[in-house]
């Protein structure tokens, strides 16, 4: 069938958004080199060329494509609706779907005006018989989709649920559940016809056609089978039906009621829809049959579409279009590349999705709770029985156990993790040792890593300043500089960093000086210039060196020669805030960080550091550290 599929590309007609009583077949869009104008049915200009896109009239209005845009025209070929978006379908029922860029699917009238926005959608299609189609990220299946609809009022009227899903014709759509099976439900989401089929058409004048076990058939609304299921393919032709033979591969008609009316014979075959002929296929060439079967214009053309209004048929020979008529004789010669749809049927969104991820990140971290339901008091037992995890999961040589993912978009994951030593090192009574769970931990940290993808490729730093933000009003101290941010929020003291396309989150409980060991470190050359570190850590610990200058206009920060720990990263420049709980900043300072690892025993000494501020060189006063084992 590759002509015929050639052949839908070309003229999409079987596309939702059809709506057959207005749309206007008089004028054509052809495109002639690399622009699209529109011509009458004898061939001649009506609007120059000049799109890059366009599509038939629909009501008196089309969709094209100018400078890589789309709007809408009148037919005089004036643009009632600037060619402003990256996609958009044509109208249907009045409302057509739009995108901007980066946008989601929006709704507009003909007047341009938006109606309403599907955030969450990936996909909008046009609306028939009152209700449009959606469709959105499945939370257990990153690569499917979840169909529902919407009514003309941007309301949601049937959740998505459903694994595909037709438009709703005759009352009904046919909608497929977790099992892949279809069955077919009304308007208020209400299932009609059990799910029991394996393929479904929409309703037309109370039949609808599916496929059963291994055949097609026709069914009632009441789910009986009208036509039991006999043939190998099935699809609705106006009151007919286009059929192939189980087991072959030549199509044929036959009527509602299952009567063959023209034998299967022909390797290719389109639909006849109200007109008295239907283009098919002999060989290489397409040519046109009557009611009876009975080729009437010989297969001559390398394409052919159904006739339009019984009166006139695009075909295609040597690369170029014209048309027929009725007898097969040229109305206008082949001359232009290419025919314009008749319609386009869904948007596809471009709209990343930052309040998504930073509400699920909010819901994640309270300023007591992590997840909800783990406080600083919470057992490693009662977070294996929250989050259903058997002892074979939670791994001695793991950094981070996972305990759960959330799927927020096509664009987005979100997987939540515990950090900390979880087993004892217990002598075997011999000379080794061996390692057993500790069910009775604390965690020591919880890690949030946000996995971006697709549209949010690019996005970390941007997610993580607007999840910052988020965090901002209702925490204290806020440190930001490029890659990295720090936050006390709560109970809980915040870093986050942007990793390539994550953003990872590491939240600790708040200690004094935020360390689970020691007291402050912190020594102050002057109230301007001080320098934090904790005064003990463990072998392998991450920790953080600060200094801190409480002026807004320091420079020239040289830092220390620091020997026998490592730097991770440092020195970091930031400035930083101090924000009152009613929302005001009472100071504003510079903040420059080394995060530190030591890997061995001992006592270590970080010499000064110096910043200068206007004339002044300020000097940090020496700090030691002491290392211990785990």
């Amino acid at each position: 069938m590759d002509k015929m599929l050639c052949l839908l590309l070309v003229l999409c007609f079987a596309a939702s958004c059809d709506n057959r009583d207005s749309l206007n077949t008089e004028i054509i869009p052809v495109g002639s080199g690399s622009k699209y104008g529109y011509i009458d049915r004898e061939g001649n200009y009506l609007i120059n060329p000049q799109f890059d896109k366009a599509t038939f009239f629909q009501d008196g209005v089309a969709l094209v494509a100018s400078s890589g845009l789309y709007g809408y025209i009148d037919m005089s070929g004036n643009f009632i609706i600037r060619p402003t978006y990256v996609n958009a379908t044509t109208f249907a029922e009045g409302i057509a779907w739009v995108v901007k860029k980066g946008g989601a699917p929006l709704a507009i009238d003909k007047s341009g005006k938006a109606l309403f926005t599907l955030k969450e959608s990936e996909k909008a299609y046009c609306f028939s018989e009152g209700l449009a189609r959606y469709c959105v990220t499945s939370p257990d299946n990153v690569d499917r989709y979840l169909y529902g609809f919407v009514d003309e009022k941007g309301e949601t009227v049937i959740s998505p649920t459903y694994l595909l899903a037709t438009d709703f014709e005759d009352g009904l759509a046919a909608v497929m559940n977790e099992e892949g099976n279809y069955g077919y439900i009304n308007k208020k989401g209400e299932v009609i016809v059990d799910y029991q089929f394996f393929d479904a058409e929409p309703f037309y004048k109370g039949r609808a056609v599916v496929r059963g076990d291994h055949a097609y058939g026709l069914i009632g609304k009441d789910g009986k089978y009208i036509v039991n299921p006999q043939f190998g393919y099935m699809r609705r032709d106006g009151e007919k039906y286009m059929i192939q033979l189980q087991g072959g591969n030549q199509f044929g008609w036959c009527d509602k009621n299952g009567k063959i009316l023209i034998n299967p014979q022909f390797e290719t075959a389109w639909i006849f829809e109200e007109n008295n002929l239907a283009p098919v296929g002999i060989g290489d060439k397409m040519g046109f049959i009557d009611n009876r079967g009975k080729i009437v214009i010989n297969p001559q053309f390398d394409k052919a579409s159904l006739f339009f209004d019984n009166t006139y048929a695009l075909v295609q020979t040597n690369g170029k279009w014209g048309a027929i008529d009725r007898s097969g004789s040229y109305i206008f010669n082949p001359q232009f590349n290419e025919i314009g749809p008749l319609s386009t049927s869904f948007v596809e969104s471009e709209y990343f999705n930052i309040e998504a991820i930073t509400a699920i990140v909010q819901s994640l971290i309270t300023q007591d709770k992590i997840d909800g339901v783990i406080d600083s008091n919470t057992s490693l037992s009662r977070i294996m029985t929250e989050y259903n995890l058997s002892e074979n999961s939670i791994h001695k040589n793991q950094e981070f156990q996972e305990l759960q993912g959330i799927i927020v978009s096509q664009d987005a994951t979100i997987h939540l993790s515990m950090g900390g030593t979880f087993y004892d090192k217990v002598s075997d009574g011999w000379w080794g040792y061996d390692y057993v769970l500790n069910k009775n931990v604390i965690p020591s940290k919880f890690r949030i890593t946000i996995d971006l993808k697709k549209r949010g490729s690019g996005k970390a730093e941007e997610v993580m300043m607007n999840i910052l933000r988020s965090f901002e009003s209702g925490g204290r101290s806020a440190v930001v500089k490029q890659y990295i941010s720090e936050l006390d929020y709560g109970s809980y003291h915040l870093v986050m960093q942007v990793v390539q396309n994550k953003v990872v989150i590491t939240v600790t409980a708040i200690h004094p000086s935020h360390t689970s060991e020691g007291a402050a470190n912190v020594n102050v050359n002057s109230s301007t210039f001080s320098v934090e570190v904790p005064e003990v850590v463990k072998v392998g610990d991450q920790f953080r060196l600060i200094y801190t200058v409480n002026k807004k206009d320091a420079d020239d920060f040289k830092g220390p020669d620091i020997k026998g720990i490592d730097v991770l990263f440092g020195p970091g420049k930031s400035r930083g805030t101090d924000i009152a709980e009613t929302g005001e900043v009472v100071a504003e300072k510079i903040i420059y960080t080394y995060i530190l690892m030591a890997d061995k025993i001992g006592t270590f000494t970080i010499p000064e550091a110096t910043v200068r501020v206007g004339t002044d060189v300020l000097t940090s006063n020496t700090v030691s550290i002491k290392v211990v084992s785990k």
